[in-house]
């Protein structure tokens, strides 16, 4: 006679499923905090690395040109390359040091070869440089290197600058570089005309940071020591507006002159 034995099909039961899911649910979640805190670690760090190479090419801008970069003109002027540096650079400390920061092609994208007259080659080239984001001015901590929309509108032709074409976004920059303890607000700076005929500017006299309206600060200039001296860093922005730019901090353009802090 046969003996027939009785043979159970391997595989798992529901109950066996269930708990295995309930494993991999708990395991998922003790690992998600450690990954998004490992991630946001990364964040930092590339914020950290940011900062670096902003205050080394502060530092060769000093050492090409004899001081560190001005603040421009005003809120209305975006960079000019054939307006060298100094008080003559309608543009920001940002626009100014982008040559050593191996953006020399974005720096150089409204120039006109003519320094005192803005042609349409320039407000082309300049809303093109307005429209490249730069992820080296951008603090990945707290928002993605990307354009924003021009949140406010200002009193120039088109909205935007005396020497851009309007652009509907531009890009940002999450840092500034100090602007003394006694901030001295330049605003919008003077029109086409009082401009180019160094008219129209405020006095900056009581300002004694890095970088102001007009500047042209040397490491000689400061007195309590390079050590001891802010250069740049992180400014403050308010939190719920790192998406939509309504910040007055970071409403314009990066190579608009902005409040230094």
């Amino acid at each position: 006679m046969c003996c027939w034995k009785s043979r159970r099909t391997s595989g798992f039961t529901l109950v066996e499923l269930l708990v295995v899911i309930a494993i991999i649910g708990i395991l998922v979640g003790l690992l998600l905090p450690a990954v998004q805190a490992a991630r946001e670690a990364a964040r930092r760090i590339q914020c950290a690395n940011n900062i670096k190479q902003l205050a080394l090419a502060l530092h060769n801008h000093h050492d090409s040109h004899g001081s560190f970069p001005s603040g421009g003109w005003g809120f209305f002027w975006t960079g000019d390359p054939d307006r060298g540096t100094g008080k003559q650079q309608p543009g920001s400390w940002a626009f100014s040091i982008l040559p050593f920061m191996e953006q020399q092609s974005v720096y150089m994208l409204a120039s006109d070869g003519q320094q005192n007259t803005i042609t349409t080659q320039q407000m082309a080239g300049a809303a093109k440089m307005c429209s490249i984001p730069l992820g080296a001015f951008i603090c990945p901590t707290r928002r993605a290197a990307t354009l924003y929309n021009r949140s406010l509108v200002i009193a120039v032709p088109g909205g935007h600058a005396w020497n851009a074409d309007p652009v509907p976004q531009t890009n940002r920059s999450d840092y500034a570089v100090n602007g003394g303890d006694n901030f001295v607000t330049w605003g919008d700076g003077p029109n086409v005309s009082n401009g180019f005929a160094g008219l129209g500017f405020l006095n900056m006299t009581q300002s004694n940071g890095i970088c102001h309206q007009r500047s042209k600060v040397r490491l000689a200039d400061v007195a309590d020591g390079t050590s001891s001296t802010y250069l740049v860093g992180e400014k403050y922005l308010d939190s719920g507006a790192y998406a939509s730019g309504f910040d007055w901090g970071a409403h314009v353009v990066f190579a608009a002159s902005s409040r230094s802090r």
